[in-house]
Formats: C-alpha cells, structure tokens, sequence
C-alpha cells in the first residue's frame, strides 16, 4: 500500500493528531500487526488512520494492473471522486508480510 495515494478525508488527520481515534483503532492495529509491515518512514499517524475502524477496507478491489487507470477514470466519471490505486499485489513467501505500507505514491 502506498499510503500517499490512500484518499483520506481532510480533516482525519487533524483530528487523529488530537487524540480523536476510536479504541478499536488500536484493536484493529493489533490485529493485524502480524500481517502487516509499516516501513519506517510511515509515522505512527498514519497508521493510526489506516486501522481506524471507520474506513471501509471492505472498498478495495483488485484487478489486473493493466485496467487499473481505466476504472479510476470510469469511477471519477462514475461521480466517485475518491477512486484511486493506491498499491500493488505482488508475490509472498511464507516468512513475508501479507501487507507492506509505504510512505509512497503508487505507480500502477
């Protein structure tokens, strides 16, 4: 995930920087602690606002690379201003992360 293309509402940030995070965001952070790699450039902010309990993870989706821009661009047009790639599904091996967050842009 490259957590500099997640869309994050504007005043979530803020708003987790004083304090207003629901309990279960630590719920949810331990959870997948096991599962999911932060690389070290991505403040603890930003993975608070990644395990709030209040997003919809289940709005993912995943397709193949190659029509990636075509639906972002088919959603816009769609009024869902808020579609964005935001990472890529690779390879795993038993002893990697399922999941690994970067302080990144994502390159489709």
């Amino acid at each position: 995930i490259a957590f500099l293309s997640v869309p994050v509402i504007p005043a979530a940030a803020p708003l987790a920087a004083l304090g207003c995070v629901p309990g279960a965001a630590t719920a949810n952070a331990q959870h997948v602690a096991d599962a999911v790699l932060f690389d070290a450039s991505v403040d603890p902010l930003a993975r608070t606002i990644l395990c709030d309990p209040q997003t919809s993870g289940g709005l993912l989706i995943s397709i193949p690379r190659q029509y990636a821009d075509e639906l972002v661009e088919r959603l816009h047009a769609a009024g869902v201003p808020a579609a964005a790639c935001i990472g890529l599904v690779g390879p795993t091996t038993p002893h990697s992360p399922l999941v690994r967050v970067l302080n990144t842009r994502s390159h489709p």
